[in-house]
């Protein structure tokens, strides 16, 4: 099945509407008002999520003759906390430093603080990611995922990168990982390993991640509202109010 059918599947939502079962498997996340897909009408649903405008490039660029981990979701808990030699979460601007050495990053359509204050408050699924890089061995490296928990400590999991490669394509820096299953949250770290530069020729690597449905309380309380605002007793008292102003 290619990209095409699954959006023309996604768009017309034809595939969840005569499904009769188990009412929780009937569950598509429709009309769920605490989650945000950035859609209307049966565009609004999980599997949806891969026709979603929504992404965030992360730009790497490593100075250093060593791999350095970057860590894309810090979680509660970084593995990797600022100043760390080998590696940090990543932040606008130069986030390893030894010497001359650097490992910096930056965040586009908006900065990386941006990303990750609003990562801290609405968790985000994370449904895909292209990376691009001037270094071959990049697609050589495994993402580590690591759910986080302060009552046990969970198994670790890998995107292999090379994995997704195919023998006939061209292009050996760049890969598109479709597909994942994981989320943007306090309670996922997300470590991504830059691959090492040379003397004078530093790595630079650019991710680009794509994300789907967002569990966003503030988007969920304006539903709510619109939702009662069609009740007449809330409408005649709201009309009384601004008619009194």
């Amino acid at each position: 099945m290619n990209l095409k059918k699954i959006q023309s599947l996604a768009i017309s939502g034809d595939d969840f509407s005569s499904y009769e079962g188990d009412p929780g498997v009937m569950y598509t996340g429709y009309n769920d008002d605490m989650v945000d897909f950035g859609g209307d009408g049966n565009n609004s649903h999980f599997g949806a999520e891969i026709i979603s405008q929504r992404r965030f490039t992360v730009t790497l660029v490593n100075t250093f003759t060593s791999v350095k981990q970057a860590l894309l979701s810090p979680s509660y808990s970084p593995s990797l906390p600022a100043g760390n030699a080998g590696g940090a979460p990543i932040a606008d601007g130069a986030i390893v430093t030894v010497g001359a050495d650097t490992l910096t990053a930056s965040g586009s359509p908006k900065t990386i603080a941006e990303l990750l204050k609003f990562i801290e408050r609405n968790p985000a699924r994370l449904i895909g990611m292209k990376i691009t890089s001037n270094a071959t061995d990049q697609l050589a490296q495994q993402v580590v995922v690591q759910r986080k928990s302060p009552f046990a400590t969970l198994q670790d999991e890998f995107i292999d990168l090379a994995s997704y490669t195919r023998e006939e394509a061209n292009n050996d820096k760049m890969v598109t990982v479709r597909g994942l299953n994981y989320q943007f949250d306090d309670q996922t770290e997300i470590r991504f390993p830059v691959a090492a530069g040379a003397a004078g020729t530093p790595t630079r690597t650019t991710i680009t991640l794509y994300f789907g449905a967002v569990l966003n309380p503030a988007s969920a309380l304006n539903k709510k509202s619109a939702k009662a605002g069609n009740n007449p007793a809330v409408a005649q008292v709201r009309a009384a109010v601004a008619s009194a102003q």
